[in-house]
């Protein structure tokens, strides 16, 4: 299913956004606005690569 792809597409971007701005933090010492980030900023770039708009 088409979702479910984009799901695990997203879920992969926000490990590499995650690692690209907090490196070797500990996730549990984030807070929820700065998790909400991470996963928005990484939906965001799911949707602009899939638009073919993004390039990296």
């Amino acid at each position: 299913m088409d979702t479910d792809r984009m799901l695990k597409e997203i879920q992969e971007e926000t490990k590499k956004v995650y690692q690209k701005k907090y490196g070797g933090r500990n996730p549990a010492t984030l807070s929820r606005h700065e998790l909400e980030a991470v996963s928005h900023e990484a939906s965001i770039r799911v949707q602009e690569r899939r638009k073919g708009r993004l390039v990296e």
